[in-house]
């Protein structure tokens, strides 16, 4: 026998696919030709980020932060694209220099 929750979680995915039949079909709500999804998501990920940051999931970033992205990994990321993937040894680059990559 199923539980109140499955049931109602049953009941819930059947209308919810009947609902969303028909707002498709009949081109209403996020299908509809003039739904503007950028504003939405705009919206969403902005209330999204400050609500992880207000719980402590996620913590917004300093310019430390920022400028140690481009120090951690920077050098091999730019020797790989420039050097390794187009086969150009260059005498300056002390990652070509050591063989390393």
């Amino acid at each position: 026998m199923a539980t109140r929750q499955e049931a109602a979680r049953q009941m819930g995915r059947k209308w919810g696919t009947i609902a969303g039949r028909a707002n498709r079909e009949l081109q209403r709500g996020i299908f509809a030709p003039n739904f503007d999804r950028s504003a939405a998501a705009s919206v969403g990920g902005k209330i999204g980020g400050k609500t992880a940051v207000e719980r402590g999931t996620l913590h917004p970033l300093t310019l430390e932060d920022a400028s140690a992205g481009g120090k951690i990994g920077g050098i091999a990321a730019t020797h790989i694209r420039w050097h390794v993937q187009r086969q150009r040894y260059q005498p300056r680059c002390p990652l070509c220099r050591e063989g390393k990559i």
